[in-house]
This record gives C-alpha cells, sequence and structure tokens, in this order.
C-alpha cells in the first residue's frame, strides 16, 4: 500500500526511489535483468541501477554491502556489455556506477 501511495502523489519521486531502492529485493531483481537475454530489458536495468547508485552513499547498509560485494561482478559485466551498447548514454551510466563503486569502496 504504501508503495502505491508513493507513485500517486505528485512530487514524491525522492521518497519513491528511497522506498524503492532500499529494499534489496529489487536491486536483486534488477541486477539478474543485467543478465536477461533481451537487449531492451538489459538497457533498461542498465537505466534503472544508475537511479540506485545516485545517492548510493544514502542507501541502507545492506544496499550498500551488496553492490560492494558485487563490484568485480558490475565491472566484468560493463566491460562485456560495452560490447553490446555503442550509445553515449549507456556508456555515461556505467562509467558513472563504476565511479560511485569505486568511491563507496574507499569510503569503507
Amino acid at each position: 500500500m504504501q508503495f502505491l501511495t508513493l507513485i500517486l502523489k505528485p512530487n514524491d519521486f525522492q521518497k519513491f526511489t528511497e522506498y524503492y531502492f532500499n529494499q534489496i529485493e529489487n536491486l536483486m531483481t534488477i541486477m539478474s535483468l543485467l543478465n536477461h537475454s533481451c537487449s531492451k530489458i538489459k538497457y533498461k536495468a542498465i537505466e534503472i541501477l544508475y537511479i540506485c547508485f545516485v545517492d548510493i552513499e544514502y542507501r541502507s547498509d545492506i544496499i550498500k554491502a551488496l553492490v560492494l560485494k558485487n563490484k568485480t561482478n558490475f565491472e566484468k559485466y560493463f566491460d562485456k556489455i560495452t560490447e553490446l551498447f555503442q550509445d553515449e548514454d549507456i556508456i555515461e551510466k556505467k562509467n558513472f556506477i563504476l565511479y560511485e563503486l569505486e568511491k563507496l569502496k574507499n569510503s569503507e
């Protein structure tokens, strides 16, 4: 119910993203979609992951631990996915995510 309330209220995108991205199940779903066979789904998963990383330092400790645990997997994935997407937007999002991962690791 809280989810619907956040979606339906105008100008509450920040509250929605805080709620959505602090749920570990949601992040795990997005991460699993990165390996989907459909390129469009992979593309959207990267876009959503990017939104999650915009304020990663403010996410719950369990979320930060999960992304740090998967840092090497993200790096390998993005090395591989760059071959699939030569899109500037995805490359910028990839670089931002990797930068935020490194920054998060260094702040431990």
